[in-house]
């Protein structure tokens, strides 16, 4: 057993070395291939308001699901808004810049230990920020 693999493609052997080889010999298994996948991860996000005027604090918290070190940045459409680490399974960002008009908001999740867990992003959450 081993827990040290990295995640793609691994080809793995086993290998017999007898205690007697007197009597027997040593041998090796033929590879077989197989794929290694980091843990699976699920961000939800929620706002703090969904119509909201121009300039009007909006609070976004992002859940990570399981709860596991790493970072969450904040996106309306393409533009970043902000990264917060997570604490707890989550985080949470407030921002007073969103644009007039209907936005598309959504977290990416990046875990701390690549390895061990994929990254994710959540469904998007739609603002109606007004004049």
């Amino acid at each position: 057993s081993t827990s040290a693999l990295a995640d793609g493609k691994q080809k793995l052997s086993a290998k017999f070395v007898p205690t007697d080889p007197g009597r027997y010999s040593t041998s090796t298994s033929s590879a077989h291939t197989i794929t290694i996948e980091a843990h699976k991860t699920a961000t939800t996000l929620s706002a703090s308001k969904s119509t909201i005027i121009a300039g009007q604090k909006i609070t976004l918290t992002a859940k990570e699901t399981p709860a596991t070190a790493g970072s969450v940045a904040f996106y309306d459409g393409t533009k970043k808004l902000g990264t917060v680490k997570v604490s707890k399974g989550g985080a949470t960002y407030t921002t007073t810049t969103l644009a007039v008009g209907t936005q598309s908001l959504t977290a990416r999740f990046s875990p701390s230990d690549t390895a061990e867990y994929a990254s994710s992003t959540s469904k998007a959450v739609t603002v109606k920020v007004e004049k």
